[in-house]
């Protein structure tokens, strides 16, 4: 192949990866809201309607259908009008969207398809017949979007278990079909047409080559399949017990050791460089008596981010040749039981100095009383977090009046939450973290939303859907990037250095890392 058509195949290929996670986010909503007759209600107005009348005529909650539609005004099929800051959204569908409506008979089989996709990625062989009867003209993005969740759970098994790897060693050879860890996956990407299945052997195509490189996109949707299952009864004002955490701190709705190592792939292939430009000079350029004693994570998942800057200090830095005198101490903070034992397990295996204990990034003085006791000072402290403010329990702060955010954001239960108080939950929780912090500041990783019309225009270049109904779902509150940083100000925090890249997936920041001081 010449370089172009590899871009071209690349790009091809990289178009069907995100129209099968934009139709993980949204298949068992559009299924839900189709059985119920909200489109048909929508295609019958003369006028715009308004969300609060839709929930109460079809008895749905309201801030789980105000983000339906925010899912779909990013598919470019809806418009939210008015007071959109405020909760109180008119809705109307596009001409998009209208054409749109005529082929939804294929999500109604999404919490099926889910459920199959659950059992593929556990190795078993449910498989349904419902694709493979599906009239040849479906649209290709429609067709991609039904088929999403089932590609996702091979795409990840195969990934995991090594089973690309070892197709691609077979190159030409293949293998056997009963050497698979089963059978029916190969059914599935032949679908897709990036493995060939002749002769009871299976191989990559170039297509499929290609693929198993992205495959990686796969693990956070798949990861929370088991909240794409629940979203029927979350609508339904049902399912809010699936979606809540346990005592012990696990959690029902997702699988976090995957989502973890998703987490791990995206700072390790995304952050890490604009990160150490921000962290490492204070290991450098400054004495070494003035520099931090700890780093500490806030929600540090499976310590991906601890090792690296650790590694790059050590290599790096005039610290690192002075670790004998000056040692530093990595600081895990986690409040899930199971990343909190993969990151002490990772930690010691290093050997590298750290203390892991349980907490919450919305308890930042129980953290701060928990250093404390382990002999370590506001000023002895570099903290850092990674995509975890956005992760907060939301505490009800009264809100003000003044809110730019155009997300849609859901209190547990599935209750609307305006934008303005979403603004003034993240501004008391900055505040009190900025009341504990030394000299040495506080740096934030941070995803982010951005504007509708924006990622329409961008559709089959970005899993943007996917990040806002994953966030939505499971009560998680992400803002623009330019929202973020006025909350931050507003609460009194400094910015001493900045990096924000993502522009050109959505036309506005999807990511940004701010140093704050107090």
């Amino acid at each position: 192949m010449t370089n172009d058509d590899t871009q071209r195949l690349s790009a091809e290929t990289w178009q069907r990866v995100c129209f099968h996670i934009d139709g993980m986010a949204i298949g068992t909503s559009v299924s839900t809201l189709e059985r119920a007759g909200v489109f048909g209600h929508l295609q019958a107005a003369t006028t715009a309607l308004e969300i609060s009348e839709i929930a109460e005529k079809f008895a749905l909650k309201a801030g789980y259908l105000n983000l339906v539609f925010r899912l779909l005004e990013l598919q470019g099929y809806i418009d939210r009008s008015g007071d959109v800051a405020d909760g109180k959204a008119d809705i109307s569908l596009t001409s998009g969207g209208r054409a749109w409506i005529a082929d939804l008979t294929p999500y109604r089989d999404a919490p099926a398809r889910i459920e199959q996709a659950r059992a593929l990625l556990a190795g078993h062989e449910r498989r349904t017949a419902s694709l493979d009867a599906a009239p040849a003209e479906m649209p290709h993005r429609v067709r991609c979007n039904v088929e999403g969740a089932e590609v996702a759970a091979v795409m990840t098994a195969f990934t995991r278990d090594a089973t690309f790897d070892r197709l691609v060693e077979a190159a030409a050879a293949g293998l056997e079909l009963g050497d698979l860890p089963y059978a029916a996956a190969a059914d599935v990407l032949a679908q897709q047409g990036w493995v060939s299945i002749d002769d009871n052997r299976v191989r990559l195509t170039e297509a499929g080559h290609i693929a198993s490189q992205m495959a990686p996109q796969y693990f956070y949707p798949a990861s929370y399949l088991a909240t794409l299952a629940s979203v029927p009864d979350l609508l339904q004002g049902q399912g809010d017990a699936a979606m809540s955490r346990a005592a012990d701190g696990t959690e029902g709705h997702v699988d976090r050791e995957l989502d973890i190592e998703f987490s791990g792939l995206v700072f390790a292939r995304t952050c890490r460089v604009p990160l150490f430009d921000l962290v490492l000079p204070l290991f450098d350029d400054t004495p070494l008596d003035e520099q931090p004693r700890a780093i500490v994570d806030c929600g540090a998942g499976d310590g991906t981010l601890l090792c690296e800057v650790y590694d790059a200090i050590v290599t790096q830095t005039a610290r690192g040749q002075a670790l004998d005198s000056h040692p530093l101490v990595m600081v895990g903070v986690e409040y899930n039981p199971v990343a909190e034992r993969v990151l002490a397990e990772r930690l010691n295996a290093l050997r590298m100095p750290n203390l892991v204990f349980a907490g919450d990034i919305g308890d930042p003085e129980a953290i701060a009383q928990h250093l404390a006791d382990g002999g370590f000072g506001a000023d002895d402290l570099l903290h850092v977090s990674k995509s975890v403010f956005h992760n907060r329990t939301y505490a009800g702060t009264a809100a003000g009046s003044d809110a730019a955010s155009t997300g849609a954001f859901v209190a547990p239960g599935g209750n609307l939450l305006t934008a303005a108080q979403v603004e003034a939950d993240l501004e008391s929780l900055f505040r009190r973290w900025r009341d504990g912090l030394g000299r040495h500041g506080m740096v934030v990783v941070e995803a982010h939303i951005a504007d509708a019309a924006l990622v329409a225009k961008r559709l089959g270049r970005s899993v943007t859907t996917w990040l806002e109904a994953s966030h939505g779902y499971s009560n998680q509150y992400l803002v623009e990037a330019a929202v973020h940083r006025r909350v931050a100000a507003r609460a009194g925090l400094q910015t001493r250095g900045a990096r924000e890249f993502g522009i050109e997936i959505a036309g506005a920041p999807m990511m940004t890392i701010d140093h704050y001081d107090a």
